[in-house]
């Protein structure tokens, strides 16, 4: 089953989460960047995965509400796939069974 960029979760109530992966291919050690938004919440996951995966970097942003942090959310994945940036990232499809 493939499932794009938005999945339903249930914890006591469904909560809406959208998770994005984008990798710079271009990078010698092809980094990552891994957001997942879920309501006021935001986790990013930034490493590398050549020659092996290595997360460097784990963080959680909390914000007032929902949309301050879907505002966030869609503002990083802009900024990471800016094509005049060093280091341009792009989404890669997540296979979810």
């Amino acid at each position: 089953m493939h499932i794009s960029n938005t999945l339903l979760i249930c914890i006591g109530v469904l909560a809406m989460v959208k998770s994005k992966f984008l990798v710079c291919k271009e990078s010698p050690k092809k980094a990552f960047y891994n957001l997942v938004l879920t309501g006021d919440k935001i986790l990013k996951v930034s490493g590398i995965t050549h020659p092996e995966k290595q997360v460097l970097d784990k963080r959680i942003y909390r914000f007032d509400n929902d949309t301050a942090a879907e505002k966030f959310f869609n503002s990083k994945l802009k900024e990471k796939s800016r094509t005049k940036r060093k280091r341009v990232y792009q989404e890669i499809d997540m296979i979810f069974c």
